[in-house]
């Protein structure tokens, strides 16, 4: 049986709050993954939540804690979320390492969008 811990995080990003900032998360994903204490490490598409699935028992005070404090990034355990766990890892809604990458480009998609549209508003650029 694998051992699961669930974190609440403040990982949401800025330009883009339905998504997690993939520029922010993927340091700490994979610094938390370098720990053979914990065998993978996940964040959910909307970056409020940090999974790290344990080689063996878990060990957050030990090991997690202090890599969350050299990112820092605050988090709170959160204990008991039977939904949260039912959902880890739904296809498209779990995020490992370098996949966070992807929402990154989705942020700066927004981004280039919300800029472009204001852009042409004010018209500064044309259509063309």
């Amino acid at each position: 049986m694998e051992i699961i811990t669930f974190y609440d995080v403040p990982l949401v990003c800025g330009a883009a709050p339905a998504i997690g900032c993939g520029s922010r998360a993927k340091p700490l994903l994979m610094d938390l993954e370098q720990r053979t204490a914990i065998k993978e490490a996940w964040l959910n598409r909307a970056g409020t939540i940090v999974v790290i699935v344990w080689s063996g028992p878990a060990r957050t005070e030990e090991v997690a804690k202090p890599v969350f404090e050299r990112h820092e990034i605050p988090y709170t355990e959160r204990r008991d979320d039977k939904q949260t766990a039912e959902s880890f890892r739904s296809k498209g809604r779990w995020l490992r390492g370098a996949e966070v990458d992807r929402l990154s480009l989705e942020e700066a998609r927004v981004i280039a969008e919300t800029s472009v549209s204001a852009a042409a508003r004010e018209r500064l650029v044309s259509v063309e």
